[in-house]
């Protein structure tokens, strides 16, 4: 139970943390580069975040079940 309660501050924490710098950088990229580059940059950001979840999801597989 003390594990679950760590991963859902650690998510609240991150969370909070994407929601106030994505404003910012969002702005700096339109006014640099345009609107579709901020659907760009999201769109590789979700890849980024498929590819580490996927990682580590295969990595937890890997490691035998602690008994």
């Amino acid at each position: 139970a003390g594990s679950r309660g760590a991963a859902l501050g650690a998510y609240s924490a991150f969370l909070d943390l994407a929601l106030g710098v994505t404003g910012p950088i969002a702005g700096y990229i339109s006014s640099g580069f345009g609107y579709p580059a901020i659907f760009l940059a999201a769109s590789l950001s979700v890849m980024l975040g498929f590819v580490i979840a996927f990682g580590l999801q295969r990595a937890a597989n890997r490691q035998p079940a602690a008994v």
